[in-house]
C-alpha cells in the first residue's frame, strides 16, 4: 500500500530536478512505511513556457507496480497544456513508460566529442571572426533560428525580450571562434571549453544547402588549427546543425529524446 503526499518543495525534490524553485509547479512523493519510493515533479521553463516539463523517478524495487503511472496521474492534473519529458533513448524502462502513457518523441539530440585531426578539412570560402562581439544582424538571424527550431517541441515565450534571451543564451559563447560569412548568410557561435576543446553551440543562416556545407568545413578547419576536440550537440529539428554529421559522422550514442503528452486538464 502506497501513501502519496502533494505539493511538496523541500530541498530532497529540489535536487532532483533542474528547477529552480520558483519554476517548480506542483511536486507529490510516494511512500511506503514512511520511506520514500518515488517521487515527481513538474515545472515550467520561463524562456519555453508553453509546454510543462514533468520528471519521475521510482526506485526499481517499486517499478512495474503503478507507482509511476500513479506520480503521473497526479501531475497531470497541474497542467492544462503540453507536458514534456526527457530521457535518454537506452533507457528502455523510462521509454516504455511513456509510451505506455501516451507520449510520443518528437526530438531527439545527439552529443558528439570529436577528435579534429580525424577530419578531412579544407577552407572552401571565406569567413570572419565576430572578434569582441556579434554583429546585430547576426544576433537577429540567431534569434529567428532558435524560434523556428523550437515550435515543434517547446515554443518560445513571447514575454521574453530579445535582450533578455542574449543574455542568457549567449553568456558563455567565446565571440573570438564564432564565425560568420562575408554577406553574413550564415553564422557559427561557439564556446571555448578548454584549451583542446571547441563547443559548436548554434548554427545556422539562410544558405543553401551546398554553400552552408562549404561555410561549415570551413569553420571546422579553422577549428581544427587551434584545437583537438569538438564537441556538439545536434537536435533533430534543427536542418542546419543536421548538416554536422556529415562531417563528424552519425552518432552510436543513446540519443537525449523529448517525449510530448497533450493534456486538457486543469486543477
Amino acid at each position: 500500500m502506497y501513501d502519496f503526499f502533494e505539493n511538496l518543495r523541500h530541498q530532497t525534490i529540489l535536487s532532483f530536478v533542474p528547477f529552480q524553485q520558483e519554476h517548480l509547479l506542483y511536486a507529490v512523493t510516494a511512500k511506503e512505511q514512511e520511506k520514500v519510493i518515488g517521487t515527481g515533479v513538474i515545472g515550467r521553463n520561463p524562456y519555453h513556457p508553453y509546454c510543462d516539463e514533468i520528471f519521475i523517478f521510482v526506485e526499481n524495487a517499486h517499478r512495474r507496480k503503478g507507482v509511476g503511472t500513479s506520480l503521473l496521474k497526479r501531475l497531470e492534473k497541474y497542467s492544462s497544456q503540453t507536458l514534456k519529458c526527457s530521457v535518454y533513448s537506452d533507457e528502455d524502462v523510462a521509454v516504455s513508460f511513456l509510451q505506455k502513457n501516451g507520449f510520443k518523441r518528437r526530438r531527439q539530440c545527439f552529443e558528439y566529442d570529436t577528435s579534429l585531426a580525424l577530419l578531412c578539412l579544407s577552407p572552401k570560402v571565406d569567413i570572419v571572426s565576430c572578434g569582441s562581439a556579434i554583429p546585430a544582424i547576426l544576433l537577429e538571424q540567431l534569434y529567428i533560428d532558435y524560434s523556428k527550431n523550437h515550435e515543434q517541441v517547446s515554443p518560445m515565450s513571447n514575454l521574453i525580450t530579445k535582450q533578455d534571451w542574449y543574455d542568457v543564451f549567449l553568456k558563455d559563447v567565446t565571440t573570438h571562434y564564432c564565425y560568420y560569412t562575408l554577406d553574413t548568410s550564415a553564422y557559427v557561435i561557439a564556446e571555448q571549453v578548454d584549451e583542446k576543446t571547441i563547443a559548436i553551440c548554434y548554427i545556422g543562416g539562410t544558405l543553401s544547402k551546398p554553400d552552408m556545407l562549404d561555410f561549415i568545413e570551413t569553420v571546422l578547419y579553422t577549428y581544427q588549427q587551434t584545437f583537438d576536440v569538438l564537441f556538439v550537440e545536434i537536435d533533430s529539428t534543427d536542418m542546419r546543425a543536421l548538416l554536422l554529421q556529415q562531417f563528424v559522422g552519425y552518432s552510436t550514442q543513446p540519443s537525449y529524446d523529448a517525449y510530448l503528452k497533450n493534456t486538457k486538464n486543469k486543477v
